[in-house]
C-alpha cells in the first residue's frame, strides 16, 4: 500500500496539520479563530477520506461536502470533552465520526448492514453499472473488514499508520506528531503495522 496521494503535502517534512496541538488548546478556551483554523485545514483531507468510504453511488460533491460540516461541527462541539493525545488520536477520532455519518447515510439509502447478507439475492438484483447492491455491500465489507483489522494494532502505531496511509504526512512529522524518536523509528513501526494490517486483509474475501 501507498501513502493516499489525493492532496498535497507540504515538503520538507512539514505538514498544515502538524500544528493542530496548539489550535486544539486554543479552541478549547472558545478561540473562535482556532475553531474556524481547524474547520478549514481539516475539510480537505476529511473530504478525500469520506469520498473513499462512501458507495459510489452517495458521492456526490454536494453530498461529501455536507458529512463534513456535519463531522466537524460534531468534532468541534465536543472540543471541551476531548483530550488530544497526538494528531494520531485525533485524525482517528475524526474519521470514525465520518464513518459513523457514513453508515447513518446508508441506512436512510435503506443499505443493509453487511452481516449476514444473503448474497445470492444481492447478486442477482445487481445492475449493470457495478454499482448495484452486490456492489454496495462489497464496497462496505472492505472498509469493515479494514477498520476491524485496525483495531487490533495498538496506538500510537494505529494512528501513524493512518496518517501515512489517510494523509500521506512525511515521516518526519509523524514522528514529532506522535512520539517517535526520529523518521527512521516512524517508518519502522509504521512498517510492522503496514505488514501487521495486511496479513489481517489477506482472509478477506469480498
Amino acid at each position: 500500500m501507498e501513502a493516499n496521494g489525493g492532496w498535497a503535502a507540504t515538503p520538507h517534512d512539514e505538514h498544515p496539520l502538524a500544528s493542530t496541538a496548539h489550535l486544539f488548546v486554543r479552541a478549547q478556551t472558545g478561540d473562535g479563530a482556532a475553531r474556524r483554523e481547524i474547520l478549514l485545514r481539516y475539510r480537505e483531507p476529511l473530504a478525500h477520506f469520506l469520498r473513499g468510504r462512501l458507495a459510489p453511488s452517495a458521492r456526490g460533491e454536494l453530498e461529501t461536502a455536507d458529512i463534513v460540516q456535519e463531522v466537524l461541527a460534531s468534532a468541534l462541539g465536543q472540543l471541551e470533552r476531548i483530550e488530544y493525545r497526538d494528531l494520531g488520536s485525533f485524525w482517528c477520532y475524526l474519521r470514525r465520526i465520518g464513518i459513523n455519518r457514513i453508515l447513518a447515510v446508508e441506512r436512510k439509502r435503506g443499505v443493509r448492514p453487511a452481516e449476514g447478507h444473503d448474497s445470492g439475492v444481492l447478486d442477482a438484483a445487481a445492475d449493470d453499472s457495478g454499482d448495484g447492491p452486490l456492489a454496495v455491500m462489497q464496497h462496505k465489507e472492505a472498509g469493515a473488514a479494514f477498520d476491524a483489522a485496525l483495531e487490533r494494532i495498538p496506538e500510537p502505531a494505529r494512528g501513524a499508520l493512518l496518517l501515512r496511509l489517510e494523509l500521506g504526512l512525511p515521516y518526519g512529522t509523524i514522528a514529532s506528531e506522535c512520539g517517535y524518536s526520529s523518521a527512521d523509528a516512524a517508518r519502522m513501526a509504521i512498517g510492522r503495522s503496514l505488514a501487521h494490517l495486511s496479513q489481517e486483509l489477506a482472509a478477506f474475501e469480498p
